[in-house]
């Protein structure tokens, strides 16, 4: 069994001690682990053509990149997440949430979601996070980075533990926390365990605090006048007793937008709204065409 550690961070930064400690305990634990830095792979950002879904929802085929394979280093990343069975994802907060090499990685990761689909059928794939804050000003880290690893588990909610590191701005200064570090090679002991054992959905076994029994997330989001988790979208309802607020669901895994239900919902959408714009070309044809030379986009000047 194998486990890839992605850092998202600083070379020998926060995240990469902790991520390496992580590794450490999963390597203990009796798994094979592998490192990625993410700073060290040149990966181009997703230009919204949407061939991947064309090709996948719309056509019924295997899901492709417009990007040539020789235009950056994507390829060999993602051929790393094909061969892992589980994975550990440490990254540093900007801007009150995850970095954006994260996300550039995950956002091309739609090339092979047949694939990875395909993987995760034959045998599920886990994953643990670990997040790093320099103060207290973290909101979205963990959410979005959960987010981040469960979808390299082919959108399957098998997440086994995370961690949050905050007031750590300095770099290398969690090596002075030991607590952090012994929670770091805990929690590859964790997924290790889990990656051998192969529980499914009963896989969690952290200890922060969560809202969401199936993102174990901590957010809930306003929509059409109801509380829903805004990775899960289901409904929730919020009461109170002796200072403690609690949170109780109308709704399971079954009816979430990672079971099969909120799939067929999702894909359904998808080619509602394919069929909606292919059945208006002309109008979109005179709107755009109106648009085209309205006003000149600012460009650099070219790098020398």
């Amino acid at each position: 069994m194998k486990i890839l550690g992605v850092s998202a961070g600083r070379i020998m930064g926060n995240s990469e001690i902790l991520l390496k400690y992580a590794l450490k305990g999963a390597e203990a634990a009796g798994c094979e682990v592998e490192i990625i830095r993410l700073q060290d792979f040149q990966i181009k950002p997703c230009i919204g053509c949407e061939l991947c879904i064309k090709s996948k929802v719309i056509k019924g085929g295997q899901t492709v990149c417009s990007i040539p394979s020789t235009a950056d280093q994507h390829d060999c990343y993602i051929q790393h997440v094909l061969d892992a069975d589980g994975f550990i994802f440490a990254a540093p907060c900007y801007n009150l949430t995850a970095c954006g090499r994260l996300f550039d990685a995950l956002n091309r990761q739609h090339k092979i979601l047949s694939q990875l689909k395909e993987k995760c059928n034959e045998r599920a794939k886990y994953a643990a996070t670990i997040g790093v804050a320099g103060t207290d000003w973290s909101n979205f880290l963990m959410p979005l980075l959960n987010f981040c690893a469960t979808e390299h588990c082919s959108s399957n909610m098998h997440l086994v533990d995370q961690m949050l590191v905050e007031f750590v701005p300095a770099v290398g200064a969690v090596a002075l926390e030991k607590e952090a570090l012994d929670r770091a090679f805990k929690l590859g002991e964790n997924i290790a365990k889990a990656v051998i054992a192969d529980p499914g959905l009963d896989c969690y076994v952290g200890d922060t605090e969560e809202v969401c029994p199936i993102c174990h997330g901590t957010h809930l989001q306003l929509r059409n006048g109801q509380l829903i988790c805004p990775a899960c979208d289901i409904v929730g309802h919020v009461s109170e007793a002796d200072g403690k607020v609690t949170v109780t669901w109308e709704e399971g895994y079954e009816k979430s937008r990672w079971s099969a239900y909120g799939s067929k919902k999702h894909l359904d959408g998808i080619r509602a709204g394919h069929a909606k714009r292919a059945q208006g070309e002309e109008t979109v044809k005179a709107v755009t065409a109106e648009l085209r030379d309205y006003l000149t986009p600012i460009k650099p000047a070219p790098l020398k």
